[in-house]
């Protein structure tokens, strides 16, 4: 019984230091995401005039 209880208790444990990777790697892909996208907020109209 208590190895059972141990053993899902590590298991949940396992899972949740999962989960919690994935969260943390997706936001950090999100921010990263988010400041290219505001870089070329910045640099696109900086380059437009000059491309034209």
């Amino acid at each position: 019984m208590a190895i059972c209880l141990i053993r899902g208790l590590c298991f949940n444990s396992q899972l949740h230091v999962r989960s919690w990777a994935v969260m943390l790697q997706q936001r950090v892909m999100y921010q990263r995401f988010n400041s290219q996208l505001r870089v070329r907020s910045w640099v696109e109209p900086l380059v437009s005039p000059l491309s034209f």
